[in-house]
């Protein structure tokens, strides 16, 4: 794609409001303030995966939200702005936990035009998109579908899958649970990540954020570790964006994450780190010293080999029965029926297509990631 792409990252070394303003307004200002101030609406679209407390860094930080909405009423934005995510949908109907637990409902009080609810509260429109390569007929959210301008307010995470969940990913939770749960019915990673950038493209954000000032590492989205980092960053373009966090992860070429490699092909934005101007901060700096990433064992193999063989090494899910509470969730999570409550849960390794949503949704993460035996022969 012709033309250069820009990032801004700022350094904040707290979630303390007025350095979380003061970092978001510098990042801004570095990509000339791209916030629109003459529509009726806006919408944030931030990460909600379970109803976590902040510290968990599960979800997008309150104090990230604040800032935004100040930083838009300082601009001279009058209009509504809302704030939303569907959950896991495990958790679809525990909305006011949901809303409470991650602070959402806080960040909205004080300001009589803006609220905290979930995308599926305006009910779903169902898209013909025949280009889509793996969703041909998507149900997507209305409020997020119809919504004139939307600010994708993300999080910085490891994910057990893609590897990486920032910009592009935050996307993912748009769709209805059957969308979603056809897009994990897969054995194969590229299509996922095509379904993916299918359910993206609907309504591509206008303006891309990213809250890593605390990111998670290890195996996430949900029973990673915190971690530290002290970046914030701000785009126009959410794969610019999601390459210099892949760098900042410690990833030296971002082409190696399947979602990135594939969104490039598919003319989202850039195809190289040569395509950014990152402003701010010396690349050379970017780095999170010592970060973990996921365990994926698709890390360890060539870039193309990866879509085929992903049934063969992918990480697999595995009880740890001393933190299992049989609650069984992980067999209502999964999209292909493969687990039984016996009482524990028993997964059928023929059915399993390794989408790891139970290790997701598991509330104690006693369903674990492991590496099978045609990886650990690898490593050997």
């Amino acid at each position: 794609m012709a033309g250069r792409f820009t990032v801004s990252v700022t350094r904040a070394s707290s979630y303390e409001e007025e350095e979380v303003y003061k970092a978001l307004m510098d990042a801004l200002k570095m990509i000339d303030e791209p916030l629109k101030t003459d529509l009726p609406e806006m919408l944030f679209k931030v990460n909600l995966l379970a109803p976590k407390s902040p510290e968990n860094c599960v979800t997008t930080h309150p104090s990230l939200v604040k800032a935004l909405m100040k930083f838009a009423r300082s601009k001279g934005f009058l209009g509504k702005i809302v704030v939303a995510d569907s959950p896991g949908h495990l958790y679809a109907d525990r909305k006011e936990e949901l809303l409470t637990l991650t602070g959402m409902y806080d960040a909205v009080k004080g300001d009589d035009n803006a609220m905290a609810t979930v995308l599926s509260d305006l009910g779903f429109v169902t898209l013909e998109r025949p280009e889509n390569f793996v969703l041909k007929n998507p149900r997507l959210s209305k409020r997020y579908f119809d919504a004139p301008y939307v600010v994708n307010v993300a999080k910085l995470k490891t994910h057990a899958e893609t590897e990486i969940t920032a910009c592009i990913k935050n996307c993912f939770g748009i769709a209805d649970t059957d969308t979603r749960k056809k897009a994990h019915l897969s054995v194969s990673i590229e299509r996922l990540c095509n379904a993916i950038i299918d359910l993206y493209l609907a309504n591509p954000p206008k303006l891309n954020i990213l809250d890593g000032i605390y990111a998670m590492e290890g195996n996430g989205p949900t029973h990673g570790k915190p971690r530290f980092a002290g970046l914030l960053m701000a785009s126009e373009n959410a794969l610019a964006l999601d390459f210099v966090a892949a760098k900042a992860m410690g990833y030296r070429n971002p082409l190696s994450i399947p979602l990135l490699k594939l969104a490039a092909k598919r003319g989202i934005g850039p195809s190289s780190m040569n395509d950014i101007d990152i402003l701010g901060v010396n690349p050379e700096d970017l780095e999170i010293k010592g970060f973990i990433k996921s365990s994926s064992s698709l890390r360890m193999l060539p870039t193309w080999l990866r879509g085929w063989t992903h049934r063969w090494v992918a990480l697999r899910p595995t009880l740890q029965k001393a933190t299992c509470i049989k609650c069984g969730v992980c067999a209502k999570v999964c999209p292909k029926g493969a687990i039984k409550m016996d009482p524990f849960p028993e997964i059928d390794r023929g059915s399993c297509v390794k989408c790891l949503c139970c290790h997701e949704m598991c509330p104690t993460g006693a369903m674990e990631v492991s590496e099978n035996l045609v990886m650990k022969l690898l490593r050997a």
